[in-house]
């Protein structure tokens, strides 16, 4: 196969369509605050595999029973419904048919890298911001904190 667009962009393309892929390989998918809930990577209702769609983890999947997670593409390629049996290889020709990168001109290929590093750049200057919002808030509460002296906490 050759070069359509890199691995970053593809996770990217599908991360930006993470609500549709999520409902293509798991429609009994439930939402619970930043996740996509499901029993495992077999499918079925429940709560073990879970798929962040939002945040600093958004493309991030966790199967909890197994304690086996990684990105959208290991979902793609633990999803019973693409035929990919767990190979990423087989994941990576599924995302680039799902997406239809694979008719993508150069034009197009050379703007959706543009457009991953630009989304990397932003997710990672979104969580420095956050850590330091973070390590502000704790040494502020640290320095608002009154003595111990007396208090139950020192008995």
């Amino acid at each position: 196969m050759s070069y359509v667009i890199s691995i970053d962009a593809l996770k990217e393309r599908l991360l930006d369509r993470i609500d549709s892929l999520v409902q293509r390989l798991y429609p009994e998918a439930a939402i619970e605050g930043s996740n996509y809930l499901v029993d495992g990577w077999e499918g079925g209702a429940g709560q073990a595999l879970r798929i962040c769609y939002r945040g600093n983890k958004a493309g991030w999947v966790k199967d909890f029973r197994s304690g086996e997670g990684g990105d959208l593409l290991t979902l793609i390629a633990r999803a019973p419904s693409t035929g990919c049996n767990g190979d990423t290889s087989a994941a990576i020709k599924w995302a680039i048919d799902w997406l239809g990168v694979g008719q993508m001109n150069r034009q197009d290929r050379q703007e959706a890298e543009r457009q991953a590093r630009l989304a990397s750049q932003r997710r990672s200057a979104e969580a420095a911001k956050k850590a330091a919002d973070l390590l502000r808030a704790s040494k502020r509460r640290y320095l608002e904190a009154a003595p111990l002296f007396g208090s139950p906490a020192e008995r």
